[in-house]
């Protein structure tokens, strides 16, 4: 599994993404909006929040490894009218001539390195590349806060219309591996169309990292962590928060 199976219908994606981004899109746009510099998004995908940032005419260049998603977030900046750069490549090994003051990592996309060796070289990145004077802010899902047991009967999570305007009803399963951290999600859309129903399967597997050894892992990286969130509308971490939101700052 390449883990970007996922990522290869980026216009549906959007669909299915950008209805509950608009808290994460806004948290984004408030602190880059500081930095009043140039900032680059690691993983931006479709540029859901690289674009927003442009359109508030800040320099932004995205990373992602999955070329459609990247060849869709530039029709959309051309669409738009923005400068934004769209980059494909591999965030663990990206190199730029400059540092940013701002660096955005989202839509749980550290959950897609699977093991600490790469979280180490995408912090090792991010802390090469980030202004004295930048922030970081990225997002994991907390462990404790997860629903992490093995789920093998399929169940229903949520329904959209795709761009042909048919009703897709997306369900799954879900396994997880103790030892190695990693939770895998098995997905099913399906929809009907005139060539009678259709199914399409995808697989993506995540690692859930615990607070403290995250922690660990951007001291390493030369990072700090200055403010600490558990959801997008600022409420502070707990132990039970679903998400772990990170600000940083290099050491």
């Amino acid at each position: 599994m390449d883990n970007l199976q996922e990522f290869r219908d980026p216009v549906n994606y959007d669909l299915e993404e950008l209805p509950g981004s608009a808290d994460r899109i806004a948290f984004m746009c408030k602190f880059a909006l500081r930095s009043a510099g140039p900032v680059l998004d690691l993983a931006c995908g479709t540029g859901i929040v690289s674009l927003p940032l442009a359109l508030l005419g800040l320099p932004v260049t995205g990373v992602d490894l999955s070329e459609p998603m990247i060849a869709h977030a530039r029709r959309k900046a051309r669409a738009l009218g923005t400068t934004a750069t769209f980059l494909v490549d591999d965030m663990r090994t990206f190199a730029a001539p400059t540092s940013f003051t701002f660096i955005a990592l989202s839509g749980n996309a550290f959950q897609a390195l699977l093991t600490q060796p790469d979280q180490s070289k995408l912090l090792r990145v991010v802390a090469d590349h980030l202004d004295e004077r930048g922030q970081f802010i990225f997002e994991t899902r907390n462990p404790t806060g997860t629903d992490l047991r093995d789920s093998r009967t399929e169940e229903p999570w949520f329904t959209y219309v795709n761009a042909s305007g048919e009703e897709v009803k997306v369900s799954g399963t879900q396994s997880y591996d103790k030892g190695r951290q990693i939770l895998t999600w098995t997905s099913y859309r399906r929809w009907s169309n005139d060539d009678g129903q259709q199914v399409r399967r995808s697989d993506i597997a995540c690692r859930f990292t615990e607070v403290d050894e995250l922690d660990a892992l951007l001291a390493t990286a030369g990072l700090r962590v200055t403010q600490r969130y558990g959801s997008w509308d600022y409420r502070p971490f707990t132990s039970c928060s679903e998400e772990i939101i990170s600000v940083c700052e290099r050491t």
